[in-house]
């Protein structure tokens, strides 16, 4: 749990959390009790969402995005230790990647939310551009999380970066990573996995926005 608390306070740097909010929540959990994390977790990210809609109201944008991202990653916190059997896990999935799309509407950059065809399925994904958006032909970096981690979190881990550097991103997820559990739960990992990147890369070098010379592929951890 201490390395799992040191994983929200890392996206803190992308306004993906606040230290504050983090140790908060941390006193309503009991030492070697996993149990209790989730709890504590949704309940902190219900309160930010209230701010965020809040803010939103008053056309404060800034401080709406900027909540909303910090509860979407405060609902991923919660989803990680939720027994993965239940209902609740996925919802908790659910909400994060809701919360997410709030705080996209916000944000200086052109993003395309994806559903990318595999197979008998699809794969989840956003496509990314760097503002002001134009048609040229960007640099353009695949970005893939690992056993455990969600699109919506690699965002703030290294999106928001690459997108400050003006490269276009794409952020996705593969068959048994989380995020597209949320809509395929029976669709495992898979040894042959350059098959679902395969068609992650086929979608990159279909649209005329992206530099097919200048396309990298980037993994965290298990990715």
């Amino acid at each position: 749990m201490d390395f799992q608390l040191l994983r929200s306070l890392g996206v803190a740097n992308y306004m993906g959390a606040s230290v504050g909010e983090v140790l908060a929540a941390s006193r309503n959990i009991k030492d070697g009790d996993p149990r209790t994390w989730s709890p504590a977790f949704v309940a902190l990210g219900e309160q930010i969402v209230t701010l965020g809609r809040s803010a939103l109201e008053k056309q404060h944008l800034v401080s709406a995005r900027d909540h909303f991202q910090r509860a979407s990653m405060y609902y991923r916190a919660a989803e990680y230790y939720d027994d993965p059997v239940t209902e609740t896990s996925r919802a908790h999935g659910v909400v994060s990647r809701d919360l997410f799309l709030e705080a996209v509407r916000l944000m200086p950059w052109t993003t395309d939310v994806l559903q990318i065809p595999f197979e008998h399925v699809w794969l989840p994904g956003y496509f990314m551009r760097p503002a002001p958006a134009d048609a040229r032909p960007r640099k353009t970096i695949i970005v893939l999380t690992g056993f455990d981690g969600t699109a919506e979190e690699l965002y703030l881990q290294t999106g928001a970066a690459a997108l400050e550097r003006g490269w276009n991103v794409l952020l996705a997820e593969g068959p048994g990573q989380t995020g597209l559990l949320r809509f395929h739960p029976r669709v495992s990992f898979r040894p042959d996995y350059e098959a679902p990147v395969g068609a992650m890369i086929n979608y990159v070098l279909s649209r005329d926005d992206v530099d097919p010379q200048s396309l990298a592929l980037y993994g965290i951890s298990y990715g």
